[in-house]
C-alpha cells in the first residue's frame, strides 16, 4: 500500500500520473530461489507490485 500511496501522492501534486522504476529486485528473487522459498516469494513481491495500478 506504501507504493500505491506514494504513486498517489505524486499524482495529486504533480497533476501527471507518476511512474515508479523498481531496481535491484533480482538478487532477492535469486536469493529465494537458491534458499528454497522461491514461490512464496514470487507470491509476496507480486502482491507489492500487483498493488501499483492505480487508476486516477
Amino acid at each position: 500500500m506504501a507504493l500505491k500511496k506514494l504513486s498517489q501522492y505524486l499524482y495529486k501534486h504533480y497533476g501527471k500520473k507518476a511512474i515508479l522504476l523498481i531496481d535491484e529486485y533480482d538478487t532477492p528473487i535469486q536469493q529465494s530461489y537458491l534458499k528454497g522459498y522461491y514461490k512464496k516469494f514470487i507470491i509476496f513481491i507480486g502482491n507489492i507490485l500487483g498493488g501499483l495500478t492505480s487508476k486516477n
